[in-house]
């Protein structure tokens, strides 16, 4: 077995393309899961075969034990083994800022449910193959667990969580498996632009204007960080890594 096996959940549009794209090559088995966007996702796994990748596209909620299991199964049973986990699908819900207690308890059950659940769920079905593979995770969290959030303090009351599962992780399936988060903030990306809405134009510029590198971030940036925590920086782990222009100074 010569190429390298990665599992991506959330894996048809925004990050989890740019994500999938980042790694598609000649070396490389993609496993890319969506919960409910089946064409995109499939176009998502041409382009990535069109690199010379190996893809599979399952469909499933990753917040369902069962699910995270089959995904795992999936990916050992046709390749053999798996080196990798991009823990990626993620939720939330959109609020003006003065409506943050507007929220219904189900919404915040749910987004607890993607944001910290699946990754946890996910992580310990992978757990056997990646210690066998001595490979590694990574979660997508994001800069709104640092420093909190106005708009939805229960997204980024389930990101705070969500890095602190990564430390815990990262103690817990050493010395095999480096476990890591990177955390980006404003992205650009088509989930963002749909959430906010006509809002979006203005708050892009704002970010855009209060970030020291004067841009707004894109997928494909935050894919480089996670390419690189995953084929290098073999002594890293347990680290949360932010990826915002520099804007959260």
């Amino acid at each position: 077995m010569s190429r390298r096996v990665v599992l991506i959940t959330g894996a048809s549009s925004g990050i989890g393309r740019a994500l999938a794209l980042s790694l598609a090559g000649p070396e490389s088995a993609l496993l890319l899961n969506h919960r409910d966007s089946l064409e995109q996702a499939q176009q998502v796994a041409l382009e990535a075969t069109r690199r010379w990748a190996e893809v599979q596209v399952e469909a499933g909620d990753v917040a369902v034990d069962e699910v995270s299991r089959r995904l795992v199964q999936v990916a050992v049973e046709r390749w053999g083994q798996l080196d990798a986990l991009i823990n990626n699908a993620a939720t939330t819900v959109f609020l003006e800022a003065d409506h943050w207690d507007q929220m219904e308890p189900e919404a915040l059950d749910r987004i607890f449910a993607v944001n910290v659940r699946c990754p946890y769920l996910m992580s310990r079905a992978a757990a056997p193959w990646l210690r066998r593979a001595r490979g590694a995770v990574v979660n997508i969290s994001s800069t709104s667990g640092l420093k909190g959030l106005r708009s939805c303090p229960a997204y980024a009351a389930s990101k705070a969580a969500l890095n602190t599962l990564t430390r815990s992780l990262a103690r817990a399936l050493a010395p095999e498996v480096r476990v890591t988060a990177v955390l980006p903030g404003f992205v650009d990306t088509p989930w963002v632009q749909r959430g906010l809405g006509e809002r979006y134009p203005r708050a892009r510029r704002r970010v855009e204007q209060a970030t020291p590198l004067g841009a707004v971030v894109q997928p494909e940036q935050v894919a480089e960080v996670v390419v690189s925590l995953l084929l290098g920086m073999s002594q890293v782990t347990g680290q949360l890594v932010v990826v915002d222009g520099g804007y959260h100074l």
